[in-house]
């Protein structure tokens, strides 16, 4: 179990850590070795929980920028908060000595949301600068100033982590309070600083690695949701209403219903709406075959009056209308099942 929870932090190869273990064993009593693994584990469960968080802003603010091609048509958070955090981010000396980002970079950025708004870059970095560790309301903060309020909160309801089930003994702090966030961070500043506290077990802390997976997994998928809901809004037209499903995955759409010289091919995306407000929840599925009279083609131009039989991925509700947008790659990524992956 020791072996498996140290490689899920990936600090170091296993046989390294072999090593490491071993010369430890030399020359520490076993007290001193115990708080050496602890203080090992908690920083690199700590450290890959705060790249996951960084990456996960910096995710969801690139994907608005490629949903959202105008930058007034931004959430209104977003272009209220922009300027700001990016001044601070210059004014941080500290965090610019150590990032990546140049200034004029950040600067320019700036302008261009302004100057030409059709084609403008969010300083993605800013929105992940944090001067302290990671707790909730950090963590909440920076996707409120996204336009995502309570993050945590609708991740810790998602069915993704409902479906995760902590052992019995661990309420308080591996629970749907997600009090494991906080927890973590004090652990992490207490071993940074040499205090002492106490020590987890290998069992606790193998719960642990197991909550951030799944916290992750339904932070992930909330924020996915919000993405999809971008672009149902602003790409999306309606393929079909709610009485055109012909048998389970395959519909007869009225094309009509979509703009002239609309192009549908196998793997063009589609959504269907799985709440009463269209935008507010989707589900993304793709076309997989086509057919017209009967004859199976790879793609098709929609016009008044072509009959026209798809096979789509994801099975139709009647009750649910279902969108069309146009084929790109870009949001593939939103048909990955997440579901599925396990440590």
């Amino acid at each position: 179990m020791e072996d498996s929870l140290l490689t899920l932090t990936e600090p170091t190869p296993g046989l390294q850590y072999a090593q490491f273990v071993n010369i430890l064993r030399e020359t520490m009593s076993p007290a001193e070795l115990r708080q050496s693994r602890y203080s090992y584990v908690v920083t690199s469960l700590y450290s890959s929980f705060e790249r996951f968080a960084d990456a996960l802003i910096e995710g969801f603010v690139y994907q608005l920028e490629t949903a959202i091609a105008h930058y007034d048509n931004l959430p209104e958070r977003i272009r209220a908060t922009h300027e700001s955090r990016t001044i601070e981010a210059l004014n941080d000396t500290v965090w610019m000595g150590r990032t990546a980002t140049e200034s004029s970079d950040l600067i320019e950025n700036l302008y261009k949301c302004s100057a030409t708004p059709n084609d403008y870059r969010l300083n993605r970095p800013v929105y992940s600068r944090h001067a302290f560790n990671y707790r909730i309301e950090s963590l909440n903060r920076a996707f409120v100033d996204l336009g995502v309020p309570a993050l945590v909160a609708k991740a810790s309801s998602h069915e993704s982590f409902l479906r995760y089930i902590p052992q019995p003994g661990l309420e308080g702090l591996v629970d749907h309070e997600w009090g494991a966030i906080d927890d973590l961070a004090v652990r992490r500043n207490d071993v940074a600083h040499g205090e002492a506290n106490d020590l987890l077990s290998l069992d606790f802390l193998n719960e642990y690695v197991l909550f951030f997976w799944h916290a992750g997994l339904s932070m992930y998928e909330v924020l996915r949701q919000y993405i999809t809901a971008h672009i149902v809004s602003r790409h999306g037209h309606l393929l079909m209403d709610v009485d055109q499903v012909h048998h389970e995955h395959v519909v007869l759409p009225f094309l009509d219903l979509l703009p002239a010289g609309t192009e549908i091919e196998i793997g063009t995306p589609v959504f269907m709406a799985t709440s009463n407000a269209p935008c507010d929840r989707s589900q993304l599925g793709f076309v997989r075959e086509i057919r017209v009279n009967d004859v199976g083609v790879e793609r098709i131009v929609a016009e008044q009056g072509l009959q026209v039989g798809l096979r789509l991925s994801l099975k139709p509700v009647i009750t649910r209308p279902i969108y069309l947008c146009s084929s790109t790659e870009q949001w593939q990524w939103i048909e990955e099942d997440c579901s599925e992956l396990s440590v």
